[in-house]
């Protein structure tokens, strides 16, 4: 069966049209989600055991695994979570010398976090989830209960785990494709300046893919056929920001050629297995 692809468009507005261009281009079959429709009328476009490669958001990637049998839906969501993953990949993490404890620890063990695990009163936060249920980031202690609000705007529950980390310096930062556990491409994304959203195309160096290829056979890891995968760099080398799933992540202008064509071949193959 040929894959069908269906993209959120509104999702990944800046960088989507370039996938959907590609997806012309080499005339493969798509359905771009049109505002004003509801996911159940997309479900119902299709049969249950389909080929579909999705690309969009968390919450209907989500939606999609709980109520169809497609093939081509990569957002493993458990196998994203930072307690899954972050022992498979240790020391290369840019996040190695981390705590987990539950969100609803977090304020009470403020004082000791920032005394063991801060430099100079500031921490990193994140949340543990691949769902990410609030955005990380670099808080001081003169912050805070503003950040620690913040955190909490969309209702954590009191048991998630959170991940606590030094705060660390990031010169730049590549997202890339891993297929068959094989980096496929990439770009560079982020810079100490800014984020580059509107500049061209950057792939990344032979340095680059050479890491993100030695990490990935070193970890054994492989949430999902086809996935994403985040390396910085900093002061003391390459390292791990963290992983993604291809459904659910932002491409942020990575070449589409090999994308469509190697993720269309996995699809299609992983499909024809399944049968």
């Amino acid at each position: 069966m040929n894959p069908t692809w269906l993209i959120e468009a509104d999702t990944f507005p800046d960088k989507d049209h370039q996938l959907i261009e590609e997806l012309k281009h080499q005339n493969i079959p798509h359905v771009v989600m049109k505002f004003g429709k509801s996911y159940e009328e997309y479900l119902k476009d299709f049969h249950e055991n389909d080929c579909i490669i999705f690309h969009g958001s968390l919450q209907f990637g989500s939606l999609i695994r709980k109520k169809t049998n497609w093939t081509g839906i990569y957002c493993n969501l458990p196998k994203f979570e930072c307690s899954y993953y972050y022992s498979r990949f240790g020391e290369e993490l840019l996040n190695s010398n981390y705590v987990m404890l539950p969100f609803g620890e977090l304020n009470r063990r403020k004082d000791w976090l920032f005394a063991n695990i801060g430099i100079n009163n500031q921490i990193f936060v994140r949340p543990s989830s691949g769902f990410k249920t609030f955005t990380g980031k670099v808080t001081s202690l003169e912050h805070w209960e503003k950040d620690y609000k913040l955190f909490g705007f969309y209702g954590v529950d009191p048991h998630a785990l959170v991940v606590v980390a030094p705060p660390s310096q990031i010169k730049r930062e590549w997202r890339l494709v891993v297929a068959d556990n094989k980096v496929l491409t990439g770009v560079e994304y982020k810079t100490e300046e800014a984020w580059d959203k509107d500049k061209p195309s950057c792939p990344p160096s032979d340095d680059v893919i050479k890491y993100a290829q030695f990490v990935v056979d070193k970890a054994n890891y492989k949430p999902d056929p086809v996935w994403t995968i985040d390396i910085c760099e900093t002061d003391s080398g390459f390292k791990i920001v963290e992983v993604g799933s291809f459904s659910c992540a932002g491409l942020y202008g990575c070449p589409s050629y090999s994308i469509v064509e190697q993720v269309n071949r996995i699809a299609k193959e992983e499909w024809a297995t399944n049968k």
